[in-house]
């Protein structure tokens, strides 16, 4: 039996298992060409075709009866989504817009807050840089 991955998208806890049917497989390899390697080599790359099929079988393994073609979500964040659930350290899901961040409640500046650091030095007036 495969492990099963529990992957937070759309506001709830999908629960997704590396596996799928004879049925499934045919489907996927006459829509995209996908063999179940080439599938897992291109989700691990984040092929889009690759993602809509993860989040078709995510369909599926939940109850969700739709063909391929009408699968249908929020593909960056399906990504961020499987990589988090993947264990991917460099993943991180988008704050949610409605929750103030702890960090930032009372702070007078965000660290996005629009002003540019000066990365050169200046010139001493009157001096002009040397090119070439």
């Amino acid at each position: 039996m495969a492990d099963v991955t529990k992957i937070e998208f759309e506001g709830r806890v999908w629960s997704f298992e590396m596996k799928l049917s004879m049925q499934q497989g045919i489907v996927i390899e006459t829509a995209y060409g996908f063999t179940l390697s080439s599938w897992l080599e291109a989700l691990q790359a984040e092929s889009f075709k690759a993602l809509h099929v993860l989040y078709w079988l995510m369909l599926q393994q939940n109850g969700e009866k739709t063909a391929l073609k009408d699968a249908d979500c929020d593909v960056i964040e399906l990504a961020v989504a499987w990589r988090v659930a993947a264990g991917d350290e460099d993943a991180e899901p988008e704050p949610d817009p409605t929750q103030a961040s702890s960090s930032l409640k009372g702070s007078a500046a965000s660290p996005m807050s629009g002003t540019p650091r000066v990365t050169t030095r200046p010139q001493p007036a009157g001096e002009v840089p040397a090119t070439g």
